[in-house]
């Protein structure tokens, strides 16, 4: 029993730090060493089963490694066991970290998700499921474009999440709701947010520069924008997080097409896109496919033959 939770808190600490490798690894052993016959007691001591948070960070790492479509099956499998365990808090738990849902651009699956999560808080009476479902869908309207609901609530949400002492993930959150403002057209402010103290947290931290970078470019300083992306990609490349890497390289691509050099931004792109070997149905693989072929030319798109 102690073994698995230590693997797992473990799991949590190496994934925040942003080492996707060593968080993956102590992840796979919990999966390893859990037994439903023999380990499900833990769920009515923890309130949160092992195995379903080391889902969360094992999914958030296969999609940052580069593997999306291993990273959905991951989350939809803990979901499911969730399900079946029927455990309130454990369930409301798998229902409000969908976050790879998110990060796959599957907006519509995720809002459905805490809506359930949302209802079972209020059911059981656990204000803080309904708060992180709150939260989440407030990320999760900003992420699809729909600013005008998302901003505010994701605003008075993270306000009412900081009240209780909480910190977790507000570097990223924040990034969020920066990128909701400037989306709004509030770029002053955007700044602001993105500019928060409290980046300790490296998870996130090339998306961030990333935003950054694109904030900047809104700006019209454009040489302080390639600065952030190019940042943003040491960062991705430091932790092998692929994902990462392809969103910041697609923003960096579009910076240098608009200032005429097509030629940089698909030699800077090709090779990342090339790499992977699924996922191609995902928001990222697909916007930087079609960045490809505008760039022009008779490249090869060898990750799309791998399909």
């Amino acid at each position: 029993n102690l073994l698995i939770v230590a693997h797992q808190a473990t799991c949590v600490t190496y994934c925040w730090l942003g080492n996707l490798i060593q968080s993956s690894a102590h992840g796979d052993r919990v999966m390893a060493l859990y037994r439903e016959d023999q380990h499900r007691h833990l769920v009515d001591l923890m309130n949160i089963d092992p195995t379903s948070m080391a889902a969360l960070y094992r999914s958030i790492s296969a999609w940052m490694l580069g593997y999306p479509d291993q990273a959905q099956e991951i989350h939809e499998v803990s979901l499911a066991d969730a399900r079946l365990r029927n455990h309130p808090f454990d369930l409301g738990y798998s229902l409000t970290t969908g976050w790879v849902l998110e990060l796959c651009g599957e907006f519509s699956a995720l809002l459905r998700h805490t809506e359930e999560a949302e209802v079972l808080g209020q059911l059981h009476r656990l204000p803080i499921i309904e708060l992180i479902a709150q939260t989440i869908r407030g990320l999760a309207l900003v992420r699809a474009g729909r600013i005008d609901e998302g901003v505010p609530r994701l605003r008075d949400r993270l306000k009412a999440w900081q009240a209780q002492g909480n910190e977790a993930a507000m570097p990223y959150w924040r990034a969020v709701l920066a990128e909701g403002l400037a989306m709004s057209g509030d770029i002053e402010e955007s700044l602001v947010q993105i500019a928060r103290p409290g980046w300790e947290e490296r998870l996130h931290l090339a998306e961030i520069l990333r935003l950054k970078g694109w904030m900047l470019s809104l700006q019209g300083d454009l040489d302080g924008a390639a600065q952030s992306y190019q940042s943003s990609l040491a960062w991705a490349r430091e932790q092998q997080a692929k994902s990462w890497e392809l969103r910041t390289a697609t923003s960096l691509a579009r910076l240098w097409q608009s200032q005429g050099q097509d030629s940089e931004a698909h030699e800077l792109l090709a090779p990342i896109y090339n790499w992977f070997t699924e996922g191609f149905d995902t928001k990222d693989l697909k916007d930087a496919k079609s960045l490809l072929v505008a760039l022009g030319s008779g490249h090869t798109i060898s990750g799309e033959r791998q399909r």
